[in-house]
């Protein structure tokens, strides 16, 4: 390819401007055979971003039927040594990791389908991930401003996601 000198100091600056624009922009045929190859690529760019979100949601599933036999299997083990009452808890903690998990999936699934509709998925996973949290503290071995701050989250979450269906 030719080197193109500079054009002299003199030429005006509305043709420096016009002659340093790229050929295919002064043409309309080709903006638009540009304009529909990068619509191409946009809609493979989309494609494949929504295979990779429904594989995340298929693994967070298989991940979270692996975790409930996981967790029935301990559980009965611990029947078996006379342990129930933490191998209840534990149970009860796995069932709602499980619950959180899938709900998580559940919302990778809302999200390919409407990009727009997916706050209550993320809403309910979080009220759920908090309960469980408040399941397994023991609140007689906390303090009093850890308890109250459990209770205004609890509240806060409450009243969200009131608002949230009172709405929708």
């Amino acid at each position: 390819m030719a080197v193109v000198p500079p054009p002299p100091y003199w030429v005006p600056r509305q043709r420096l401007v016009e002659a340093s624009r790229p050929h295919h922009i002064l043409q309309g045929e080709c903006v638009a055979r540009r304009e529909e190859r990068m619509r191409k690529r946009i809609n493979k760019w989309e494609s494949s971003v929504k295979a990779l979100k429904l594989a995340t949601g298929a693994v967070l599933v298989v991940a979270a039927g692996i975790l409930l036999i996981f967790s029935l299997v301990h559980l009965f083990g611990a029947l078996r040594t006379n342990d129930a009452a933490a191998a209840f808890e534990a149970f009860i903690s796995d069932v709602l990791l499980v619950v959180i998990t899938l709900e998580i999936a559940k919302t990778l699934f809302t999200y390919v389908e409407n990009e727009e509709m997916y706050l209550h998925s993320i809403m309910e996973a979080a009220f759920i991930a908090v309960l469980r949290q408040v399941i397994l503290t023991e609140i007689h071995g906390l303090a009093w401003a850890d308890t109250l701050g459990l209770a205004g989250l609890l509240l806060a979450m409450g009243f969200v996601y009131y608002r949230l269906f009172r709405k929708g």
